[in-house]
């Protein structure tokens, strides 16, 4: 598995003749998480330790990070 936040240069690697890693992987972009599912998923987490988030922090931090998985 390759992964990476260039993907010009992730699909240069594997789809240009002369190059490589040429056709030996198939490109599969991973979408950014819906917020509600993430929302649920992150006051899951928390509950699980014992602490209860409000909605609304939640909510604040996924407008903040635009549901960016790193920064989130």
């Amino acid at each position: 598995m390759f992964s990476g936040s260039k993907a010009h240069i992730l699909q240069d690697m594997f789809e240009s003749p002369g190059k490589s890693f040429y056709k030996s992987a198939l490109m599969f972009e991973l979408r950014k998480i819906p917020k509600l599912l993430y929302a649920r998923f992150i006051a899951h987490m928390f509950k699980k330790t014992g602490i209860t988030i409000p909605d609304d922090i939640v909510d604040q931090v996924l407008t903040r990070t635009d549901s960016h998985t790193y920064y989130t």
